[in-house]
């Protein structure tokens, strides 16, 4: 299998999963970042609220999302096309694989997620073996402590690439070079549907 897949981030306009307004994409492909991208969306139209807390998070706004975003219809496309095949990583993927789901079936699009892994659980795995307990496994506590380099926290295509330098930089660390080493109970299978996801956003 090898360190092959997409490491996905989202952020929403407010407290609703489907409320998608940016997304940020990492391809992994034997163990190197070989590509990267992301993009403003338009979150769904019953989910289109931005809520201030959320702006003051990760500073994107209603009119910046109105004038560069694209719809969710074409982001979901583009994310069936980048994943097609392959494992989606993020960090706390439970909230990213949620999201997807959410939006998907607000935006009436029957198709699932792809398959999730999570970072967040790889981390409070391996750091017990590797360096002293963290204070906490957000993304950018496990960045600093694996020395990857800084990024801007909450701008999706940056915490996407770190969530894939996360696992690549793991993966060296503990001696493993294939996604079924790191979790070996396999991924989340794709959903459809916007379940009910546990967790807050890290």
């Amino acid at each position: 299998m090898g360190l092959d897949f997409v490491a996905i981030d989202f952020e929403t306009a407010n407290s609703s999963r489907a409320s998608a307004c940016a997304v940020g994409l990492a391809v992994v492909e034997g163990g190197l970042v070989t590509a990267q991208q992301g993009w403003l969306i338009r979150p769904p139209a019953s989910a289109c609220r931005f809520e201030r807390r959320n702006i003051a998070i990760h500073g994107i706004t209603a009119a910046d999302c109105a004038a560069r975003g694209l719809t969710w219809t074409e982001t979901a496309r583009r994310l069936e096309a980048m994943t097609d095949g392959r494992v989606a990583v993020a960090h706390n993927a439970p909230f990213d694989r949620s999201v997807w789901a959410a939006a998907n079936a607000e935006s009436g699009i029957a198709t699932g997620t792809a398959p999730f892994v999570c970072t967040l659980d790889l981390a409070r795995r391996a750091f017990p073996h590797l360096h002293r307990p963290l204070p906490n496994y957000k993304l950018d506590t496990v960045a600093m402590a694996l020395a990857l380099p800084a990024f801007h926290h909450h701008d999706a295509e940056d915490d996407a690439v770190t969530a894939a330098m996360i696992v690549i930089e793991l993966a060296r660390r503990v001696g493993r070079d294939d996604m079924a080493q790191l979790w070996p109970g396999g991924p989340t299978p794709p959903v459809t549907s916007p379940g009910r996801c546990t967790g807050a956003r890290s």
